[in-house]
């Protein structure tokens, strides 16, 4: 399989019939890191969400450590998927990751995606940092609202947590 059918079948979007066939192509393929990396440096939406999905099931710690370009993407989407998928990969870089795009982004959206996908991967361990950079971020006040419904969220889950280990082990 050539880079060109590669991006013909992101842009057809063909992936989810052929997943199978090109995730197996791009095993045994020595270039195939080079060629994810080109398909999610692209201004194309649906090139970059294509390589995502295959580099995460690729190489999930790859695409972590290298990944760090796509919170400097310039389309909002591109930053909003790439959160949404650290979401699930919980590991010391991811919570880095999203702390900085928690910090640094410009949009509403992708930073309070980046609260939600800390809750997950890096749970109560988190709280104090999303607090520090909400308390930071003056600017931004419905964020700030969307981000602070999260810890809540996260504190209640915390408490029923702790609530139901108390009465199964009580």
């Amino acid at each position: 399989m050539l880079f060109e059918d590669l991006q013909n079948i992101l842009l057809e979007n063909r992936l989810p019939e052929e997943f199978d066939v090109v995730l197996n192509h791009l095993q045994q393929d020595p270039l195939a890191r080079v060629h994810l990396n080109a398909l999610l440096t692209s201004e194309q939406p649906a090139l970059v969400h294509g390589a995502m999905g295959i580099a995460f099931n690729l190489d999930p710690e790859w695409t972590v450590q290298t990944g760090e370009h796509l919170l400097q993407h310039p389309l909002e989407e591109v930053r909003l998927d790439f959160v949404g998928y650290l979401a699930t990969f919980p590991d010391p870089k991811t919570t880095d990751l999203l702390l900085q795009a928690l910090e640094t982004d410009p949009s509403d959206e992708v930073r309070c995606a980046a609260v939600e996908a800390l809750g997950k991967v890096a749970g109560m361990e988190a709280i104090s940092e999303i607090l520090e950079a909400i308390q930071q971020d003056e600017t931004h006040h419905q964020s700030q609202n969307r981000e602070g419904k999260t810890l809540i969220e996260l504190g209640v889950q915390a408490i029923e947590d702790i609530q139901a280990r108390q009465w199964i082990t009580g």
